[in-house]
């Protein structure tokens, strides 16, 4: 569902932002105040990403692309230029847009997943963020404020998750083979140095993209972007807001 909107009637660009799986609105809570004030948006909390595992479990992807295209279309067809700031899976829903409109989306992309490798230290953290105590390092605590779900202890709960995780690797595979040839308005992607999620491979993918300027964001992982970083992501923010 829409979280947060302001609307300017006067305003021909319509920026939307898209939380990545078991992420939350609050992912971009450090850019919100950036936002040109010309400009309306939108922001996303998805379907079973506000309760606990069970909602999640019962939610679909197909959902999420649902409601998100939805907005965008709407917005599209009545002459709003669309603009996508996502994070994560919200990425895939960015890239479906812009190939079913050519040349008129600009997207501004934080760790947007085509090719997937989960290393070793994501269970770590995915360990230490559900059973672990205050003594969890840095890199762990950022991913238990990067979601708003209520996460049990039961480990074969997770178990039920597996649909929604298959579903997602199916969309990255499906987006993989029409990627080159999206063409985009000037468009910044960003990749976190120590993903724990996604593999090499993807980041090579984004920046064999004529369109896309790429960034490297050297002391972030996937779900959590060091302080140094988010300055860094704010200033090309602001930038990237110049030219829409």
């Amino acid at each position: 569902m829409i979280k947060e909107s302001r609307i300017n009637h006067d305003s021909k660009v319509s920026l939307i932002f898209v939380h990545g799986i078991m992420g939350t609105y609050r992912h971009f809570s450090f850019l919100y105040p950036l936002i040109d004030k010309r400009f309306s948006y939108y922001t996303f909390e998805l379907k079973g990403h506000d309760a606990d595992y069970k909602a999640f479990r019962d939610a679909r992807y197909q959902e999420w692309e649902d409601e998100v295209m939805s907005l965008a279309e709407f917005l599209h067809n009545e002459g709003q230029q669309v603009v996508f700031v996502t994070h994560s899976m919200g990425g895939l829903f960015a890239l479906l847009f812009a190939k079913r409109h050519p040349n008129e989306a600009s997207l501004f992309l934080l760790n947007p997943p085509l090719y997937g490798n989960i290393k070793p230290i994501a269970f770590k953290r995915y360990g230490d963020a559900i059973y672990g105590d205050e003594q969890i390092d840095e890199k762990s605590k950022r991913l238990i404020v990067a979601t708003d779900m209520e996460l049990t202890k039961n480990p074969f709960a997770y178990l039920t998750w597996l649909p929604n995780m298959f579903s997602l690797y199916k969309a990255m595979r499906k987006e993989r083979a029409f990627f080159n040839e999206i063409k985009v308005r000037p468009s910044v992607v960003f990749h976190s140095a120590e993903d724990e999620l996604l593999a090499k491979r993807n980041v090579t993918s984004f920046k064999s993209h004529k369109d896309m300027k790429n960034i490297t964001l050297k002391t972030s992982t996937h779900f959590g972007f060091s302080e140094s970083d988010k300055e860094i992501i704010k200033k090309e923010f602001i930038e990237f807001q110049k030219n829409l």
